[in-house]
């Protein structure tokens, strides 16, 4: 027995390490997680943290998650196991926030 979806999922960028992790779901998703992949996760210079991708490299991803078509709409909802995702682009002033 699968387990129901859940309600509401939220794409952030801990989400989206999780998805790029999962190979079969990169594959899925290759137009907007493989750019995601491929970015060099770099460790911050002045205080030494853990490695991260650039920002703009996960801005890019969650645009390209909020404008896909209804085929890969349903696809990540069934790979997230969710009724509905909501995905927030950062802008330049505002963020812009999707549900599908």
């Amino acid at each position: 027995m699968s387990a129901p979806p859940r309600p509401l999922v939220v794409v952030d960028d801990a989400l989206l390490d999780a998805m790029i992790a999962d190979a079969g779901l990169r594959e899925s998703l290759a137009s907007c997680l493989g750019p995601l992949a491929a970015a060099e996760a770099k460790a911050c210079g002045k205080c030494g943290g853990r490695p991260r991708r650039p920002r703009e490299a996960y801005a890019a991803a969650k645009a390209c998650l909020a404008f896909l078509d209804d085929e890969g709409r349903r696809r990540l909802k069934a790979a997230l196991r969710a009724s509905q995702v909501r995905v927030v682009v950062p802008g330049d002033k505002v963020p812009t926030t999707y549900q599908f």
